[in-house]
């Protein structure tokens, strides 16, 4: 019935009506006069909001909050705990603790508090209690006022796990037993606790300002670079008591964690995205449990943004010099757009251009200090926010609506960018290392080649399969994958630059607005050149062919690449229980083979049979053979392609059976992919933001989607049964076990009705009629598990169904992982050569022969090991870090800027839209209603939506009519649900 009433009331929009108020009078008994004076009801659909509420409440979460600037010194007495410490350990080990296990009694965290927005440091006495259940999933803090509060783990910014152990001399029971007793003892213990731990730390960052000084020379370069706790610790030269002090204490080596955290978090040289609140995701966007805490990264400021930054702090505060910047920014709001240019970089205003630098960097990173010192100009005196300071670099010319302010900031654009391309094509790296592994595996001269348009490329690929039949039972499936690390070597600048300690390129920022990339690790024309090529043996389909070669054989060093294979028995129960001596890697020639580059149009079509037989197109006369200039497929490849697609969809299946969460293609959340946003400009030179909806094509991606796992899955299970160390991504279940922790899972199988999800493998049971779980159920599944790790040993990955974890094998020219993976690979395939040629030649002989390799870099013992492999990880890591922010950054900023073109165009019409959306995580309630963090379907973010709902829980289903709020700028997107104002829900 409610239904209905929703869906009549959509079709004759029909206003709302409050329920519950219209029954109270039905069944009141007071005159109908006196008792509308007292309830206040109303049928109007544009009832207005209390924006007043909006407006403080997104104002605050738009301010950097600076925890140094609350909190001071207690100057508590040390007094000494029984059983509090632990041993010291490994500082990598404890940092993997604190982002890695939910907070528990004993720990440790530094939270925001969203009603007040100012910051709290306490204690946990007692761990979130449900994942699901709003009353219960939130953690009890002892703060170091002696406030017990109810905290999010979203809102806790920093956290320290387990400094007391739970069983030491404070008994956390008793102070939530006695939780209204301020005078407990174990209570004040505890206070008393905090206070001395506050206190070592503010001294201790007193002592590391110098010091971090040092560390920032070290690290800053001409883009924002990424950083982390364990490379300032090391880059740090302590004193020696004092290095005596923290390796023989758990409790100072946290301490010291605590202060180099608070240290970055008080200076703008260094950028802490996480303490602007707006720019924090829910963790089941990202992939795990909403149970662990927001974790902190690290990015440090470009040097010439931070002296910038310096110079107008110190030159604000003197009198004459901030009357000359009031004069030179009232100049440049008088100053034609053409002259702006020239004034800025040849005139006097070149003297006062950093200001500009300063402004647009508080955009992205309104720091406190910076923001304190702009408002002693006039211009910004009366109120200063991130949009206020766009509108004035828009009204003067410096920003347009084209404008990407990440870029503008300076902050992922610098002279470094091409100094990596000029580099690598002054030595022209074209020199095939390898040859002598290029005769392992051999193909008969009428094996074809597929490339497959994994990044819409239709003239060249980065990722091809084939198709080898050896007998009636057996088959062998190839995946192609261009070769790059046998042309360049390991000592070359360019790979030295990939994994430079004190860099972050080792991740290429992709799929940006527009598609464009920042920070390419490699040239175009290598890149081009080493893709996979249209190539053909002889004429396609020419039945009066003679038999002769019709081109030359390429040479070996262009046409090569790492093969990846696999041996498929159909007849075989299980082909993918064990996958022991079926894979084999190999690096080949593939000079004189067939390639056919194909496009997503066909081999969608092929996919679903839509593709004729050669016979046919030979009887259709009046139709040229090849009229669109498309790779034309005859009856063997169409059968090549679909029984590859037949293993896959085996493969998927045998995922399926492990604990898959396995979800549509086309419904899978990117939260760093813009490209289907492209900035037109109209005819009066107006900047529009246009969202590209891509053509379907379900079997195209559930085909690449599935090819790409299967190549990491198959690398995973290769180096496990050989032991060569990889970067293995691997997720399992957050083990911890909540009593009666139940939630309703949503999806889309008409058959099976709405359930109560207890754990991970009910929350993934329900698949519609391809397999797929509903997109509700997806993100309810990753509230049960642990965030992603990289480890150098095979580990399941159970949302991927991989029982040997992913290995990231495809991405060889746009991340750095894959490149370390392949060089992992050939070093051990050169081993397996090399120990044969031993046992033929003798090991001199044999290492004779191969001295050149060592000269470039290359391993001629094998594999590298685990502890070379982990501190190549903590590069790879900063770089992932950085693309991470920065495509977020990009796609919401980018998404917003549409949907406030959307919020116009439906203001100016007067008519509403409906938005998909699904609850990610329940927020903070205020007077109007709840705000909840929502996953938008249509827009591919997070945002919020205002409702009155009560049972909500993460997998809700919202459906939203009208856009409260939406600030590009300040990352705020407010959303209202269509049932606001009533009781009435679906």
């Amino acid at each position: 019935m409610s239904d209905l009433l929703l869906l009549l009331r959509r079709r004759f929009k029909v206003p709302r009506i409050r329920y519950t108020q219209t029954l109270l009078r039905h069944y009141s008994s007071i005159p109908s006069k006196d008792f509308f004076l007292e309830n206040n009801i109303t049928n109007d659909i544009n009832t207005p909001t209390p924006d007043n509420q909006f407006k403080e409440y997104f104002s605050n979460r738009s301010k950097f909050v600076n925890p140094c600037s609350y909190f001071n010194k207690y100057n508590a007495s040390k007094k000494p705990f029984e059983n509090m410490d632990t041993p010291p350990d490994h500082f990598q080990s404890i940092i993997d603790r604190n982002e890695n296990s939910i907070p528990k009694e004993g720990s440790i965290v530094e939270v925001t508090s969203l009603n007040n927005m100012k910051p709290k440091l306490g204690i946990v006495v007692r761990q979130a209690l449900s994942r699901f259940d709003e009353r219960y999933n939130k953690l009890l803090v002892l703060t170091s006022d002696n406030e017990l509060i109810d905290v999010s783990a979203f809102n806790v910014n920093f956290h320290l796990y387990r400094v007391l152990l739970p069983q030491g001399s404070i008994n956390f029971h008793e102070i939530v037993n006695n939780r209204y007793d301020e005078d407990d003892t174990n209570r004040i213990q505890a206070v008393e606790f905090i206070r001395s731990f506050v206190d070592d730390a503010l001294e201790l960052k007193q002592e590391l300002h110098t010091k971090l000084d040092r560390v920032y020379s070290q690290f800053t370069g001409d883009t924002m670079n990424s950083i982390t706790l364990i490379d300032i610790i090391d880059a740090i030269k302590f004193k020696e008591t004092t290095v005596i002090k923290i390796g023989n204490s758990f409790y100072n080596q946290c301490v010291l964690l605590l202060a180099i955290h608070w240290s970055l978090v008080d200076s703008p040289k260094w950028i802490v995205p996480n303490y602007l609140s707006n720019n924090k995701v829910s963790n089941v966007l990202t992939g795990h449990s909403n149970n662990f805490h927001s974790t902190s990264e690290y990015f440090v400021t470009p040097s010439p943004i931070w002296m910038s930054i310096s110079k107008f702090i110190e030159q604000v505060e003197l009198v004459e010099s901030r009357d000359d910047m009031e004069s030179f920014l009232d100049e440049l709001k008088q100053l034609p757009v053409d002259k702006l240019s020239s004034f800025l970089e040849v005139y006097e205003g070149r003297h006062m251009a950093y200001i500009l630098d300063v402004l647009k960097f508080a955009l992205v990173y309104p720091h406190e200090l910076i923001m304190e010192s702009l408002k002693k100009l006039s211009v910004f005196s009366d109120e200063l926010s991130s949009r206020k300071i766009y509108n004035f670099l828009v009204d003067i010319h410096v920003l347009n609506d084209s404008n990407d302010i990440l870029s503008s900031s300076g902050l992922i654009s610098g002279s470094g960018d091409n100094d990596l391309w000029s580099n690598l094509q002054a030595e022209g790296y074209s020199t095939d290392f390898f040859k002598h592994l290029r005769s392992k595996k051999t193909y008969y001269q009428d094996h074809v080649i597929y490339g497959l348009p994994i990044d819409g490329d239709k003239s060249s690929s980065r990722l091809a399969i084939s198709l080898e039949n050896i007998n009636a039972r057996k088959d062998v499936v190839n995946i192609h994958i261009p070769d790059i690390t046998t042309i360049i070597p390991p000592n070359s600048s360019v790979m030295e630059n990939i994994f430079d300690n004190l860099s972050t390129h080792s991740s290429s920022l992709t799929k940006l607005m527009g598609g464009k990339t920042i920070g390419d690790l490699f040239p175009a024309n290598l890149v081009e050149s080493r893709k996979f090529q249209k190539y053909e043996t002889e004429t396609t389909d020419n039945l009066w062919d003679d038999g002769l070669e019709t081109k030359k054989r390429r040479p070996i060093s262009k046409a090569t690449c790492m093969t990846i294979s696999f041996q498929f028995n159909f007849h075989e129960g299980d082909p993918f229980k064990s996958f022991k001596d079926k894979v084999y890697v190999s690096f080949d020639s593939i000079s004189d083979l067939n390639v056919k580059i194909l496009d997503t149009e066909t081999i969608e079509k092929c996919l679903s049979g839509q593709l004729e037989s050669p016979i046919f197109r030979l009887l259709r006369r009046t139709q040229s053979p090849n009229s669109s200039g498309k790779v034309q497929l005859n009856k063997a490849d169409i059968h090549n392609i679909n029984y590859i697609n037949g293993i896959m969809k085996s493969f998927f299946k045998s995922r399926e059976h492990s604990g898959a969460a396995n979800i549509s293609p086309n419904q899978e959340i990117v939260p760093t992919d813009a490209s289907a946003l492209t900035i037109e400009e109209s005819a009066n030179s107006q900047s529009w933001i246009v969202r590209d909806t891509p053509v379907p094509s379900p079997k195209f991606d559930f085909f690449i989607r599935e090819l790409q796992l299967f190549a990491g899955a198959l690398v995973g299970e290769y180096c496990s049964q050989y032991s060569i160390p990889i970067i293995n991504e691997n997720q399992t279940i957050e083990p911890t076990i909540y009593d009666m922790d139940k939630v309703v899972v949503t999806h889309d199988n008409l058959l099976i009705p709405p359930y109560e999800s207890e754990n991970y493998h009910h929350s993934v049971i329900a698949k519609d009629q391809h397999g797929y779980i509903s997109l509700p159920g997806n993100l309810v599944s990753k509230n049960y598990l642990s965030p992603k790790t990289k480890t150098t040993t095979a580990q399941q990955n159970l949302p991927m169904g991989l029982k040997k974890g992913f290995v990231n094998v495809v991405d060889v020219f746009t991340k750095g992982e894959a490149i370390l993976n392949q060089y992992q690979l050939l070093f051990y395939q050169h081993e397996l050569l090399a120990r044969k040629l031993s046992m033929d030649c003798g090991f001199l002989s044999t290492m004779q022969k191969f001295i050149d390799l060592k000269q470039h870099g290359y391993e001629l013992q094998g594999p590298l090991t685990e502890s070379q492999i982990e501190s190549q990880m903590r590069v790879i890591r900063k770089g992932s870090t950085k693309a991470n922010y920065v495509g977020r950054f990009n796609k919401k900023y980018w998404t917003l800027r549409w949907l406030e073109q959307v919020k116009l165009k439906l203001d100016v019409i007067g008519e509403s839209r409906l938005f998909r959306c699904i609850v990610t995580r329940v927020g903070e309630t205020i007077n109007a209603g709840t705000i909840c963090q929502c996953y938008c379907v249509d827009f591919g973010i997070e945002i919020e939506v205002l409702t009155e709902k009560h049972e909500i829980h993460i997998g809700s289903k919202l459906t939203c009519d009208g856009i409260i709020e939406v600030d590009s700028i300040n990352g705020v997107c407010l959303l209202k649900d269509e049932n606001y104002g009533t009781s009435l829900y679906l």
